[in-house]
């Protein structure tokens, strides 16, 4: 049997959005066991302006 495209279009973005889903359930994971953390606005403004990742 040949899978029509169309069908295989709709799997092909069914199984990136489980990938998707797998990976921010991984990150919220790490983010709410304290392995990552994310920057606050006032960071992300002065991590914007600095010159170079070293001066920030």
């Amino acid at each position: 049997m040949i899978l029509p495209e169309v069908e295989f279009e709709r799997l092909r973005e069914l199984a990136e959005d489980t990938l998707d889903t797998r990976v921010i359930e991984g990150l919220q994971r790490h983010l709410n066991a304290g392995v990552e953390e994310l920057l606050d606005e006032a960071d992300l403004d002065a991590l914007r302006a600095a010159p170079s990742l070293l001066a920030f």
